[in-house]
């Protein structure tokens, strides 16, 4: 009972979230706190009831690596704060999967198999959602052609180290399996060359999604606590950075305004949601990598 009741607060903790992620982009800390809190609690009684040690400490340790795993990803720039506290939560409140459900993990731990749906699912969300945003501008075609032909040097580049690559993987192929080049080749072309070139136009796409269509130019008086730059401020006497994703301070807001009419600001892609989906996914479904790798074996 008390892990399906750590389950009805996972999903509904971060749908919660989800929902404040998508109305405000504005996430307020303390549900990730609460859902955390919650989740040591819980395991810590599961642990006093069974006498099985292994819940309470699987929470500490898994909620543990999460946080940290989603820290590196928040210093990185590649999440906002409220991901990687979610992420944490979720490490706190559901460290082993639960009893009665039938899914297909991978043949790796669970905790794994839930952080990588969590990056796939991610992917997957992250493409539709700029689509949607994609399909409501008229202007998308042309930007994107625009950002695929000052992309140029960066696309020859990538595609001479993918050239690499393929001559490097033939030339371990050839000498692991003592097969001709003749043979790995083709197969390696065949089955990467896809792939890489849906690469590139999906790179170059979510960029111009996010440069040209989530970054928007605001009048300052709109500038408010917590918005981060698309691009570092100049002003007389200091230059304030794009660079912190935590976004700007009350002061930094009066700063820009005393000085500065016009900044653009980065709006980014609402992830929080991807975090119920996944959970779900998870319990239901299983392991993505496994099923994929099955398809396409």
């Amino acid at each position: 009972m008390l892990s399906y009741i750590a389950i009805g607060i996972a999903l509904f903790g971060s749908s919660i979230a989800s929902y404040f992620d998508v109305k405000t982009t504005e996430v307020p800390d303390i549900i990730a706190i609460y859902m955390a809190i919650l989740g040591v609690i819980l395991n810590a009684t599961r642990s006093f009831l069974t006498g099985n040690n292994t819940f309470i400490l699987s929470s500490l340790i898994v909620g543990g690596i999460f946080t940290v795993i989603g820290a590196v990803k928040y210093y990185t720039k590649l999440w906002g704060g409220a991901d990687f506290l979610i992420l944490g939560a979720l490490g706190f409140l559901i460290p082993v999967f639960p009893q009665g459900f039938s899914a297909t993990l991978g043949p790796w731990p669970y905790p794994v198999t839930l952080f990588l749906n969590i990056l796939l699912v991610g992917c997957v969300y992250t493409i539709i959602y700029a689509t949607v945003i994609a399909l409501r501008k008229k202007e998308i075609l042309s930007l994107f052609l625009k950002n695929m032909k000052s992309s140029g040097k960066i696309l020859l580049g990538s595609s001479i180290a993918y050239i690499i690559l393929i001559a490097l993987m033939t030339f371990f192929g050839v000498y692991i399996s003592n097969t001709s080049y003749g043979t790995i080749l083709p197969f390696l072309l065949k089955r990467t060359i896809p792939y890489f070139l849906i690469l590139i136009f999906l790179t170059v796409f979510l960029k111009t999604i996010q440069y040209d269509i989530l970054d928007k130019r605001i009048s300052t008086k709109k500038l408010k606590e917590g918005d981060v730059l698309a691009n570092k401020v100049l002003l007389k006497n200091k230059t304030i950075s794009a660079d912190k994703i935590v976004g700007l301070t009350k002061e930094q807001v009066t700063q820009i305004r005393s000085e500065k009419k016009y900044v653009k600001i980065t709006q980014g892609v609402p992830y929080v949601p991807v975090f119920p989906i996944s959970i779900i996914i998870t319990l239901f479904v299983g392991d993505i990598i496994s099923k994929l790798m099955v398809v396409i074996s």
